[in-house]
């Protein structure tokens, strides 16, 4: 009961903010994106790295935006037709990275530029017979990998009435690799995001509309105290909801809403909205900070979205969808110049 008076509390889209146009700047692949997500900054490379959850099979979902030539690069995996939900370069070599695909992790082999990239070995899956699959991933200022998981009957509630997904981590053990449960079923990532300075990991929730606040225990690799930090306006949750999560050096958040082309930026602290920004499209997918100085917010837009777990189907012929564009962070825009985190490579492999 206290968890839904707390629900009530907490800030909600406030329809007279006015969304603001910054000097955004659109980059168009030769194949436009379907559902781009989880954007990675990789600042050995000066790389922004992300894939596409519903690229057709066989085609191409590892991405990798060159910032030093602005140039947009495009792989295939050889040896699986199967698509890749997520990718993540590894501390020891950014050639190497890792990808979720289905219910497994796999170790894959990406120069950033060819247009195939190899799979080394599959690092672990789910235990036979669980009916889910892995969505988002990203690291904790440690490197460990978490990664949303999402069951075969998509946003359906338990006996609680929450969600029956959860996010997990990659448990990279002595003798073998295991995924282990990080936060029980109540929360469905669309979005995850730690705050390096708090240890306050952020979740983007679809099913609720909602964006989440947990504490992250470095001892445990946990998630614990889950507190809804901000809620969509219910009139429009429905439609609206959040894709994509980042934390700026201010410890505030943004999150894109899918079905707008607007990206939140909301007070962690009040969940006070404190500006929308608009993007060219309706579709937005994911938002992070990149740039040598993490002084652009990097917001994809997906033109095709096909979700076989829940059934929903979307596509856009809006030509800002499918597409990559990028935010300057200056004083007149974006939270008066707070500048994003960098992207921690993951550990241990």
């Amino acid at each position: 009961m206290s968890t839904l008076l707390f629900y009530l509390t907490i800030g909600v889209c406030v329809a007279s903010i006015a969304a603001i146009e910054c000097d955004v700047k659109s980059y168009h692949p030769a194949v436009p994106y379907g559902y781009p997500q989880q954007i990675f900054w990789d600042n050995r490379t000066n790389s922004i790295f992300f894939a596409d959850a519903s690229a057709p099979k066989g085609s191409d979902s590892l991405h990798r935006f060159d910032w030093d030539s602005k140039t947009l690069y495009s792989a295939k995996l050889t040896d699986s037709v199967e698509t890749v939900s997520f990718i993540l370069p590894v501390q020891s070599s950014p050639s190497i990275l890792i990808a979720g695909q289905g219910q497994s992790i796999l170790r894959v082999q990406w120069d950033g530029v060819s247009r195939e990239a190899k799979i080394i070995d599959v690092i672990t899956t789910f235990s036979p017979g669980e009916n889910n699959a892995i969505d988002r991933g990203a690291t904790s200022p440690d490197g460990t990998v978490f990664m949303s998981v999402i069951p075969s009957t998509y946003c359906k509630k338990n006996v609680d009435g929450y969600p029956e997904s959860s996010i997990v981590y990659l448990d990279l053990g002595s003798r073998s690799a295991r995924i282990k449960s990080a936060l029980k079923p109540g929360t469905y990532s669309n979005g995850i995001y730690f705050d390096a300075k708090t240890d306050i990991c952020y979740v983007s929730n679809d099913c609720t509309a909602t964006v989440t606040a947990t504490k992250w225990n470095r001892k445990s690799n946990t998630l614990e105290n889950i507190k809804p930090s901000y809620k969509f306006d219910p009139a429009t949750a429905r439609t609206d909801y959040p894709a994509g999560l980042t934390v700026d050096q201010c410890s505030n958040f943004y999150v894109g809403d899918f079905n707008s082309g607007l990206v939140y930026h909301v007070n962690s602290k009040t969940s006070e909205l404190i500006r929308k920004y608009k993007v060219p499209g309706t579709h937005v997918t994911s938002v992070g900070f990149v740039g040598p100085n993490l002084d652009y917010l990097c917001v994809v837009t997906g033109r095709e979205y096909h979700d076989s777990y829940g059934g929903s189907k979307s596509s856009s012929l809006n030509p800002g969808d499918g597409n990559l564009h990028l935010i300057p962070i200056s004083p007149e825009c974006c939270n008066n110049g707070c500048k994003g985190h960098p992207g921690v490579p993951v550990c241990g492999l």
